[in-house]
């Protein structure tokens, strides 16, 4: 299982430095990451339901955990079709998911 690294950086403001450096790991499920997949493949939670065999509410729900666990949305709703976020792209590169 990979993990998913968080990195917050603290600056001061009048200086403009590096203050302190603050790491959260987090443990991700791998069938939220292969829901995950599947919707960034298939730019759409119906094509990803029909790719690992759930339901659409099940793969809605997947996604809403996975946005829970890692704070942010990953998904932008264009018509019936889902375009990843600006943090899901990073995500998703990260994880060398592409």
């Amino acid at each position: 299982m990979r993990l998913f690294v968080e990195e917050k950086l603290k600056y001061r403001k009048s200086e403009n430095k590096l203050v302190a450096r603050q790491m959260k790991v987090t443990n991700l499920d791998l069938t939220l990451l292969r829901t995950f997949v599947a919707v960034a493949e298939g730019d759409s939670f119906a094509r990803a339901a029909q790719s690992v065999f759930k339901s659409q509410a099940a793969i809605s729900q997947q996604m809403q955990r996975l946005e829970l666990q890692l704070g942010c949305d990953l998904f932008i709703k264009s018509g019936r079709s889902k375009r990843l976020t600006d943090q899901a792209s990073g995500f998703w590169s990260m994880q060398g998911l592409y």
